[in-house]
């Protein structure tokens, strides 16, 4: 059986070809370019089903508490820290509730205690893998969590003037709006973990504790930066973003996706941070577009050792992949593109941790874990720097 890391090597070697290929070929594009296209953009298809399909597999041996082969991979995730001096108190914490000189006391719950600087800056860089909205954002870390209010004004339509000698320089007064950057409480939900995995010395059960509460924060705060109402909750980009264009028909088509691009200012499309979002299913279907000549106008990505990392792109800027957003449907808002460092994610580093030890877990052979964090996040452009595709009501249905 091939394993993962095998499977990314493969697909990364196969990507990089059809990158290639690509380059070479398009000036004289023909029609059996795009039969090898269509191969090798089938067998790259093929290789990302493997590898999640592996990786699923993965994360259901730690659930089932086949913990030997898959815990490995989890430490190897979670951590990315060589200095042991700092992870040994956090370990010690986890597994016996002792508490050292790095953990501060000062949280009100019993059990509960504020975790050290190092693990909250590793955790909030882990929710990165959750996503995409954390890789494309504009991230403000706070010590507290008091309301901010960050000014926005539309600067699209305004311009200079040149001057004739002596002459008075003119005024164009910009209007400001505030936008509320709140942050909100947000809870992992408690992990039962048995006992003796917590004695045994041959499992990093702070690694799995980590990944897996990590993992439940950094989905429902994705969802809510996505698609969040604003109403007790962060203002999601898909919620706030103006719309660029309707499709033409039901089909998503190369025309809706060029008048979408250019719906954004060309300012906003200059940024590094410009990029095309949408779900994994929309994905699917855009990568089978060509364009009036045949040719591809999606180009896979990959990394490969020894290489610089090539992402997915799509007409000349990155694709994100964000299952929070709707696929293709009646409707929906089904691409967004734009600028996505005018959309705010603000994180309260005080984080906290709690290890339960109470009899609902003592009579059952468990200790619970629990972490809780304060997230907010905003769109704080006024000038149409994100921009969706609406679907017409006639659209497919494109099931998740």
């Amino acid at each position: 059986m091939n394993s993962i890391q095998s499977l990314r090597e493969r697909h990364a070697s196969l990507a990089k070809q059809a990158r290639d290929f690509l380059d070479v070929n398009e000036p004289n594009w023909t029609a059996e370019h795009s039969e090898k296209w269509d191969a090798m953009d089938a067998e790259l298809n093929d290789l990302e089903q493997m590898i999640k399909r592996r990786e699923a597999m993965a994360s259901r041996a730690v659930e089932e508490g086949e913990i030997s082969n898959a815990m490995e991979h989890v430490e190897r995730v979670a951590h990315g820290m060589d200095d042991k001096s700092k992870l040994d108190p956090w370990r010690a914490f986890v597994q016996s509730g002792e508490i050292k000189a790095e953990m501060s006391t000062n949280v009100p719950a019993e059990g509960g205690y504020t975790v050290p600087v190092y693990v909250a800056d590793r955790w909030i860089d882990a929710l990165k893998s959750f996503g995409g909205m954390r890789r494309m954002s504009t991230i403000l870390a706070t010590d507290y969590g008091n309301e901010i209010n960050y000014p926005t004004s539309d600067g699209t339509s305004e311009m200079g003037e040149i001057l004739a000698e002596n002459a008075q320089a003119g005024s164009q007064d910009p209007s400001f709006g505030m936008v509320a950057l709140n942050t909100f409480k947000y809870s992992s939900k408690i992990v039962a973990v048995p006992i003796e995995l917590l004695q045994d010395a041959a499992f990093n059960m702070e690694a799995f504790v980590d990944e897996r509460l990590i993992m439940r924060l950094g989905r429902v705060t994705n969802k809510h930066f996505t698609v969040g109402t604003g109403n007790k909750e962060p203002m999601g980009i898909v919620t706030a973003a103006q719309k660029g264009k309707d499709a033409t028909a039901a089909e998503l088509s190369y025309d809706d996706l060029i008048d979408l691009q250019h719906s954004v200012d060309y300012a906003y499309r200059e940024s590094a941070q410009c990029a095309f979002m949408m779900h994994d299913l929309t994905v699917a279907a855009v990568r089978k577009i060509k364009d009036n000549y045949g040719r591809p106008i999606f180009v896979p990505g990959y990394q490969y050792e020894g290489t610089n990392t090539m992402v997915n792109t799509l007409l000349g800027v990155p694709v994100v992949t964000n299952d929070n957003m709707d696929p293709i449907g009646p409707g929906v808002k089904s691409i967004l593109f734009g600028d996505f460092s005018r959309y705010i994610i603000r994180d309260v580093r005080n984080m906290t941790m709690l290890r339960m030890t109470d009899s609902f877990f003592s009579t059952k052979g468990q200790v619970g874990f629990l972490i809780m964090s304060r997230h907010g996040g905003n769109y704080v452009d006024a000038g149409g720097a994100v921009k969706y595709l609406a679907m017409p009501s006639s659209a497919p249905t494109v099931k998740k």
